[in-house]
């Protein structure tokens, strides 16, 4: 039997769907023909074709009339009835959520420069998951002065100055989701020359993990991770099916996104008091040392019933527990991107031993250090 021709049309480009389409195609023994742009050669003649589309509707209906399948990849899905497989934009939106909550924020703000049709099912899944847990509205920015006269695309003077008017205004701490890491970028530097703290402040969240961006933000950025590459790899195993006449389904796969790459921008719990912001900024210079709400009520000036009182009013939870809350966010952070021994973990955040560590470990996350590592890497990694 002749290995299927599939043709792989990509108006836009992503290196991570392409990988994982690659990744399938090698495995089922496919020749594929490339084509960047939204043209094909005439004389192509196969068996199926992956496209990567944007807006461009008049190339959706061109492909619609070929005489072979076709699955459309990517985030956007126009009206037509074609397979498709994207990225599960609702829980992107959920998992920004829960990322925060665990963080102890309760105000936050969702930022799109230019919002796309995919970009409002991200927000409703966050803000059904904040609603759920905080009973509160969260707020929506839009830059809306692109292509009006006078005025620049998001990232300009003018769009700057309208920003920074925006940021002074937020009752702080407040949480900032964006729908992008360039756009999560553009808002923590308007953050920071306007002399507002990031994470301290004002968090920033986006989507994407472009390492790009988010390695070399003056405040490094943590990022959604989308399945890009299982995007491609579940659209080509799509379209074999179709290849072989077998039913699929008719709404799109959605593929959902692999977890939190936790960097600086949200490093910090959320909390209006300045005695517990000032408590939790002493915990976190010490976090190697064998601290306690005794040496901590000691640095503020306040006794222990008080800085108890006040962390139950801000947080909801004890001091202590908020002190070793700090100290397994750094230890999953730690598992996640280092390779350090699971002892030398324990020490840099202030367990006694790695057991110790464990048995925490174990009470929050429900499985072991060494079961979370492989999680996370597994999640980190291609598929």
């Amino acid at each position: 039997m002749n290995p299927r021709h599939v043709l792989v049309l990509a108006e836009w480009h992503d290196h991570l769907i392409r990988y994982g389409i690659g990744r399938y195609a090698t495995e089922q023994g496919w020749r594929l023909t490339v084509s960047d742009g939204t043209e094909w050669n005439a004389s192509w003649s196969g068996d199926g074709v992956l496209a990567l589309l944007g807006r461009n509707t008049g190339l959706a209906r061109r492909l619609r009339r070929l005489p072979v399948p076709c699955v459309w990849l990517g985030t956007y899905r126009s009206g037509e009835h074609v397979p498709c497989v994207q990225v599960d934009p609702f829980a992107i939106g959920c998992l920004a959520a829960e990322h925060l909550l665990a963080r102890g924020y309760q105000r936050a703000i969702c930022y799109a420069s230019a919002p796309t049709p995919s970009d409002a099912l991200v927000r409703a899944g966050f803000t059904k998951r904040l609603m759920k847990d905080l009973g509160c509205e969260v707020r929506r920015v839009e830059w809306t002065g692109a292509g009006s006269r006078g005025r620049g695309p998001a990232g300009g003077r003018v769009w700057s100055k309208w920003l920074a008017r925006e940021a002074l205004s937020w009752e702080k701490p407040v949480a900032v989701f964006c729908f992008n890491d360039v756009d999560a970028a553009r808002v923590e530097n308007v953050c920071l020359d306007t002399g507002l703290r990031v994470p301290e402040e004002v968090a920033i969240l986006g989507v994407g993990n472009d390492t790009l961006v988010c390695d070399h933000a003056r405040v490094p950025l943590s990022s959604v991770r989308e399945n890009r590459v299982k995007v491609g790899y579940e659209g080509a195993a799509l379209l074999d099916r179709l290849m072989r006449a077998e039913t699929v389904p008719d709404t799109p796969v959605r593929v959902p996104p692999r977890g939190i790459e936790m960097r600086a921008s949200t490093d910090a719990f959320g909390c209006a008091d300045p005695l517990v912001r000032a408590v939790l900024a002493f915990y976190r210079e010490n976090l190697q040392r064998c601290v306690g709400v005794e040496e901590a009520a000691r640095q503020v000036g306040l006794g222990c019933r008080q800085i108890e009182s006040r962390f139950a009013r801000a947080l909801g939870i004890s001091a202590h527990a908020a002190l070793v809350r700090l100290r397994l966010f750094e230890a999953a952070r730690l598992l996640a991107q280092t390779e350090l021994a699971i002892k030398a973990i324990a020490a840099l955040t202030g367990f006694c031993h790695a057991q110790h560590l464990s048995n925490a470990f174990r009470r929050t996350e429900g499985c072991s250090p060494l079961v979370y590592r492989k999680r996370q890497r597994r999640q980190a990694g291609v598929v």
